[in-house]
C-alpha cells in the first residue's frame, strides 16, 4: 500500500486543467485498487480523471476513466467539498491524475492524495 499527495492547494482557472506527477506502478506489487481523497474549494466545478500509459510516454484517457465529474465545494458526504472515491484502472506501467475545471467563469482549488493498493 502506498499513499502520495498529488495536488497541494493547486488553483485551477476556469476551463483549465492540471495533471499530477507520474505515478510509477511498476515499482511495487499491487492488487489494483485505488482511492482518491479530494478537497475542493472555490466556486467552480471539477472533473477528476485518470490517465494510463504502458510505454511511460503516451497517456490515454478513456471515457470510463472518470473518477468524478461535476465535483464542487458542496460535493461529498458532508456537503463540504471533501470525499474519498475509489476506482479500479486497467493494468498499466504508469498513471497520472488530471483535474479539469469544467466551467467558464470560476476557479477551483484542489488538494488530493492517492492511495494505491
Amino acid at each position: 500500500m502506498k499513499t502520495k499527495k498529488i495536488f497541494d492547494i493547486v488553483e485551477i482557472a476556469a476551463g483549465e486543467n492540471e495533471i499530477s506527477q507520474v505515478l510509477d506502478l511498476k515499482s511495487f506489487v499491487m492488487i489494483g485498487y485505488f482511492s482518491l481523497q479530494i478537497r475542493l474549494t472555490g466556486n467552480g466545478t471539477g472533473k477528476f480523471e485518470y490517465q494510463l500509459s504502458l510505454d511511460d510516454q503516451t497517456y490515454v484517457t478513456q471515457s470510463a476513466d472518470v473518477i468524478s465529474s461535476n465535483f464542487t465545494k458542496t460535493s461529498g458526504p458532508g456537503g463540504d467539498g471533501k470525499d474519498i472515491i475509489s476506482f479500479e484502472p486497467e493494468p498499466a506501467s504508469t498513471l497520472r491524475i488530471k483535474v479539469t475545471e469544467i466551467g467558464t467563469t470560476d476557479s477551483i482549488t484542489v488538494t488530493a492524495t492517492i492511495l494505491m493498493i
